[in-house]
C-alpha cells in the first residue's frame, strides 16, 4: 500500500513532499524524482515495512517534476510544478 501525502506543500519557500507507505510482500519498490526530460534526479529503494520518506525539491530550479513510484506490477506518478 502506498499513500502519498503533502503533495504541493509549500512552507516558507520550501517544496517538501511527505510519502507514507507500507510495503508488504513486494520484492521490488523504487521511488524516483524525475524532471520533465525524464532524467532521474534521485532514487530510493525502501525496505519492507512502514516508512515515511521526505522528498525535498527546494534546491531544484523552477519547472515540472514527477514523483514516480514503481511497484512490481504498478506505476504511480504524481506531478508537481515548482514556481
Amino acid at each position: 500500500m502506498i499513500k502519498v501525502e503533502g503533495i504541493g506543500e509549500n512552507c516558507k519557500g520550501k517544496m517538501i513532499y511527505n510519502l507514507q507507505f507500507t510495503i508488504f510482500n513486494l520484492e521490488s519498490v523504487r521511488i524516483e524524482t524525475v524532471d520533465l526530460d525524464g532524467k532521474v534526479l534521485e532514487t530510493w529503494n525502501p525496505e519492507p515495512g512502514t516508512r515515511n520518506l521526505e522528498l525535498d525539491i527546494t534546491g531544484y530550479p523552477a519547472g515540472v517534476y514527477f514523483i514516480r513510484i514503481s511497484l512490481e506490477n504498478q506505476l504511480i506518478v504524481k506531478k508537481t510544478i515548482k514556481i
